[in-house]
């Protein structure tokens, strides 16, 4: 019967430091018989080298080994290179890898030690690029389009931005041609500082909020809840800041009322700052809301003259403390009327009217009435 044994003894012989755009030979050798099948992978792919034999003796004879040539394309700092030997007849295996250190003489930098902020003069540059290379220039993984603030230098080498705008925000990288060998530089992320911009650019949202001018309006139940939001665009994150009357009552992007009462009623106001103070043109914006409570109605009244005359028309209002909105109703001598106004005339004679007003709020659907005793004077009737 045919013996085998292995693989042991993996090992993978080549350079642990490559160069962005050439090529590089590794050698996977094994122990094995018969002969192992090679795998390899390497930037997550799974490839196939070639059997050779390589000068490295052992026991006076040259070693059967699988070279694999790599073109190294991306920079990634550290890329794993595998391989994994398989034996034939047995199907046992055995993985080594590699740590194979990637070092790219091509890279995007910021020309200038300056923050990237919105509205001002900036600049890349593609270092490490010999003169004369041809250039190309990407925007996250696209061809970089040029503009009226985006434009290149003439030997492509800067990319200049006059002025910089949230929108150039994106990762840039360059792609050099060099004597025949295409390296992809080192890509370079850029965040643009910006915002949160005009003073109308914050806003708040959540809850039943009634849009309106000049303010809008957010009015609750006793005891209801309600969570509010703030939000407006900044590089880097806007910071926010919530007050209800003179009362900082949050510094979180949200502000939650629990249990709305009398002290959650008045203006709120959220602000958001920009936490980088030298961002231009402002680093602040607010947005801001009534909250009112729906109440009522209480406090119902009735105001007239408290005497009228037969024949002569008076005028009887009636008034509540309601919120939202109250709707009345008035009960006059057997008469149901309604409107906060209502205008009496009396056709007979009697000492005195009794007049009811009912108010009803047309949110809740509470009511409270008032009631009032007017005199009647008639000029004509004797009592006799």
């Amino acid at each position: 019967m045919f013996g085998w044994h292995g693989p042991k003894d993996v090992t993978i012989k080549g350079p642990s430091s490559v160069i962005v755009g050439n090529t590089f030979s590794y050698y996977c050798l094994a122990d094995c018989v018969p002969a192992c099948n090679i795998t390899w992978r390497f930037e997550g792919r799974t490839l196939t080298g070639e059997s050779v034999s390589v000068p490295i003796l052992q026991g006076g004879e040259a070693v059967l080994g699988n070279r694999l040539v790599i073109s190294v394309e991306d920079y990634i700092q550290t890329e794993l290179l595998q391989c994994t030997a398989v034996n034939v007849l047995s199907g046992q295996s055995e993985t080594v890898m590699m740590a194979i250190n990637v070092t790219d003489p091509i890279a995007v930098q910021p020309n200038t030690e300056a923050q990237p902020r919105t509205n001002r003069l900036y600049s890349l540059q593609c270092a490490g690029a010999e003169q004369g290379s041809y250039i190309q220039w990407t925007k996250n993984g696209e061809a970089l389009s040029t503009s009226v603030s985006v434009h290149l230098s003439d030997d492509n080498v800067f990319l200049i931005f006059d002025p910089l705008h949230p929108f150039d925000t994106g990762v840039y990288q360059c792609i050099v041609t060099e004597q025949g060998k295409v390296i992809p530089g080192i890509p370079y992320e850029l965040n643009v500082i910006y915002g949160p911009g005009t003073p109308d650019t914050a806003s708040i949202s959540g809850g039943k909020i009634l849009r309106q001018k000049p303010i809008d309006v957010l009015r609750l139940l006793h005891g209801s809840s309600a969570t509010l939001h703030c939000s407006s665009q900044c590089y880097p994150a806007c910071t926010y800041e919530w007050t209800l009357g003179d009362k900082v009552v949050s510094t979180n992007a949200t502000f939650s009322i629990r249990s709305a009462s009398e002290a959650d009623v008045g203006v709120l106001l959220c602000t958001a700052s920009n936490p980088d103070v030298h961002t231009v043109p402002t680093s602040y914006t607010s947005a801001s809301l009534s909250i009112e409570l729906i109440d009522g109605p209480k406090t119902v009244t009735i105001t007239g003259p408290s005497s009228v005359q037969v024949g002569v028309t008076a005028t009887f209002e009636c008034s509540a403390v309601c919120t939202t909105f109250c709707f009345y109703t008035w009960e006059v001598y057997g008469k149901t009327l309604h409107g906060s106004k209502v205008d009496l005339t009396l056709s007979k004679y009697v000492a005195t009217e009794t007049i009811v007003c009912k108010a009803e709020n047309t949110f809740t659907g509470k009511i409270a009435t008032a009631t009032a005793t007017i005199d009647v004077t008639d000029p004509d009737w004797c009592g006799c």
